[in-house]
């Protein structure tokens, strides 16, 4: 076999080689790769199982980081100076599970012991009606009616929940700040707990807002103005 042929016969067996290589490579096969420790990071995700050990409660725990110790408060955990200087009270709505449990006893003490530090005023008003608007309307309705697309249907059909809410003019009247509060936090009949969706200071303007729905915004100034 002279060179020439040599040669050929050698790109000839390459390709074959780079062929077979191609069809019979595992898809989910990232290749051969140059530190590869450089483009997959080794890092954990947060709370995920990882290296770190620890007992809790007599059961053994591996997470990738710890978990915050007990009473931690988070970032815009707490009120501002200036409300609190207007309502003390409010503190406890910004831990209000750490001081008001989940049962009817605890609604009517938080009801009792709890004000809203906000007045019906128009900011007041707006971000608790943006706040209505994407959490609460879909049940109880724009106008607070307790006919929202998820009850009643545009074409005046049954929605998928048949638990109607009542009117805010027919059941926030028998009502304190508080007890809404309550209602918010931990939830209420078939209406879950909001406290993950709803931070605490928002919690205050939406029962503002609701109680505008409601019309007693207007019966309170009426009242407050008598007291004067």
């Amino acid at each position: 076999m002279n060179k020439k042929n040599r040669k050929f016969y050698t790109i000839i067996a390459l390709l074959l080689l780079i062929i077979g290589f191609l069809l019979f490579k595992n898809n989910r096969s990232t290749g051969s790769e140059y530190m590869p420790d450089m483009g997959h990071s080794k890092a954990y995700e947060t709370y995920t199982k990882g290296p770190l050990t620890f007992w809790f409660n007599k059961e053994k725990f591996s997470l990738s980081s710890l978990l915050p110790v007990a009473n931690t408060i988070p970032t815009e955990g707490l009120p501002s100076n200036e409300l609190y200087s207007k309502e003390p009270s409010v503190i406890y709505s910004y831990r209000y599970t750490q001081h008001f449990s989940n049962n009817d006893q605890e609604k009517a003490r938080a009801g009792s012991s709890i004000f809203n530090p906000y007045k019906p005023e128009a900011e007041i008003l707006k971000r608790g009606e943006a706040v209505y608007t994407k959490q609460c309307a879909v049940c109880h309705g724009k106008g607070g009616n307790g006919d929202g697309p998820l009850i009643v249907r545009e074409d005046g059909s049954e929605g998928a929940y048949t638990a109607v809410p009542p009117a805010f003019s027919d059941r926030l009247p028998t009502l304190k700040d508080g007890e809404m509060f309550h209602s918010i936090t931990y939830g209420k009949g078939m209406m879950g707990s909001y406290a993950s969706h709803v931070k605490a200071d928002d919690r205050w303007k939406l029962i503002c807002y609701i109680k505008e729905l409601a019309g007693l915004n207007k019966v309170q100034q009426t009242v407050d103005t008598t007291k004067k």
